[in-house]
């Protein structure tokens, strides 16, 4: 087993090639390079925010200055001593809440607070849970557009063709033109999301939150199906090729669920507490999965007869059978 120690990790995220992965978590982040087991610390303190690019090297971070940091993942290692980003800019006043970025590095977009130099007078209450959403290009640092009124703790995720952002929260989901800011949809009512995936085509998002899972159209926002998962949510990674859903819950498991024929699959047990975050190899074979205890790398066999789990809360059941955690 690769392990390492995680402590109370917020996010784990892997390189589109499966080489490096990165570790977010108590105001620090870390690069790990998965070859090696080299690590460079990205900042001592101070990350709030982090997000991988899908199809390129670019990581991209927010701290508590306020500020966006872009960095170029593949140059990291040939740094001594403490690196540092490719690009950086002033984006808020206060300290960033979240942050994403489109998988060519081209767009990003945040959340922050407001200051109280701004009043409140948009929407937003100083000290609030509402604060602005801001879209960016990278490569000029230029402000793009901006929402007020956003809650700050939401997630985001740029479709695979970087044109369309996706917020989601308790309150639901959204669909935003990524040039523009232009809302195209809302998912309101019950599908309050915490965590959600893009397949990597784009044509369809699975939003999880509060044990239920709901897989949607991303262009249009249309639900296609959705299901329950007996547990509370906590990470979701989907396969390239958008069949199956990694979901790693607060009981120390790891879920697999067949969404199109809406069965659980498999569960992968191990961690000692809640599991706090899941990344997959481009080649759906290794999945990291990060909890309070450690970091744990699991080989999926996929040629594995798929079977459904007889029943929910049954430990291990045949599936997506793991051939060996290392």
């Amino acid at each position: 087993m690769v392990a390492s120690d995680a402590g109370a990790g917020q996010a784990l995220l892997l390189t589109h090639d499966g080489a490096r992965a990165v570790l977010h978590g108590g105001g620090e982040a870390a690069l790990f390079d998965l070859r090696d087991e080299r690590t460079v610390t990205l900042l001592p303190d101070g990350v709030e925010a982090v997000a991988l690019a899908d199809a390129g090297p670019w990581l991209l971070t927010g701290d508590d200055g306020g500020r966006l940091c872009r960095w170029d993942i593949a140059d990291l290692p040939d740094h001594g001593g403490r690196p540092g980003p490719a690009f950086r800019f002033p984006a808020h006043r206060g300290p960033v809440a979240t942050v994403a970025i489109s998988p060519d590095g081209r767009y990003g977009a945040s959340t922050a607070s407001v200051d109280a130099r701004d009043g409140g007078g948009d929407g937003s209450r100083p000290g609030s849970d509402r604060g602005e959403l801001c879209g960016w290009d990278l490569a000029s640092g230029e402000r793009l557009w901006r929402h007020a009124g956003r809650p700050v703790r939401a997630g985001f995720r740029f479709a695979p063709d970087g044109r369309t952002l996706l917020e989601h929260d308790h309150l639901g989901v959204h669909g935003y033109d990524a040039a523009s800011g232009r809302r195209i949809y809302s998912l309101d009512g019950l599908y309050n999301s915490h965590h959600l995936a893009i397949s990597a085509d784009g044509r369809h998002s699975v939003a999880a939150g509060y044990g239920r899972l709901a897989v949607f159209d991303t262009a249009t926002g249309r639900v296609l199906r959705e299901f329950r998962d007996p547990g509370l949510v906590n990470a979701l990674k989907l396969t390239s090729d958008g069949r199956f859903a990694l979901v790693g819950l607060t009981d120390q498991e790891v879920h697999v669920w067949d969404l199109d024929r809406e069965r659980r699959l498999r569960v992968l047990g191990g961690h000692q507490g809640p599991v706090f975050g899941l990344a997959l190899s481009a080649d759906d074979r290794y999945l990291l999965a990060s909890g309070l205890d450690s970091v744990r790398c699991w080989e999926l066999d996929w040629d594995h007869t798929w079977e459904p789990d007889p029943a929910p809360g049954a430990g291990g059941g045949p599936g997506a059978a793991p051939r060996r955690e290392r």
